[in-house]
Parts: structure tokens; sequence; C-alpha cells
């Protein structure tokens, strides 16, 4: 299981306010070999708006199950064709 923390203070993306910890989850996804990582992401609250996002690693991406590098691999190999 992988740890994924910020350093310093965290900043709402819709509306710029400070966002405090409300708790963590864990999160899966796949790599190119098939094999399955965990993460463990923080929850967030937005004080002013109270949107709960979660803080997200570079290898992941919203929403998707597989990690980036994966995802922009398959991608390049499809979009010269078109």
């Amino acid at each position: 299981m992988f740890l994924v923390r910020g350093a310093g203070k965290i900043l709402s993306p819709c509306c710029g306010k400070s966002m405090r910890v409300i708790g963590t989850r864990d999160r899966r996804s796949k790599e190119r070999s098939g094999e399955t990582k965990v993460y463990n992401l923080r929850r967030l609250s937005c004080s002013g708006c109270g949107r709960i996002p979660h803080e997200l690693p570079d290898v992941l991406v919203p929403y998707k199950r597989y990690e980036s590098a994966c995802i922009e691999r398959v991608l390049s190999k499809l979009l010269p064709m078109i």
C-alpha cells in the first residue's frame, strides 16, 4: 500500500480557500504489467464551498482504473492512426 501525502498547505481547486483532512480511503489501480497497487488517499473538505475532493498523485487519473503511464501509452499508439 502506498500512502499519498502532500506537503504544505492545501488550497481548494474550486475556490482557493484552505482545506482540512477529514479521512482517508483506499484506491486501487492497475499498472501495465497487470499488477494491482493500492493507494491510501486523503479526503479533504473545503472550508469555503464544502466540496470533498481526494488528494491524487500524478500517477493516477480521476475516475480511471489504470495508471496514467499506461493510459498515455495506449493513446499514443491510437492517435497516429486517426
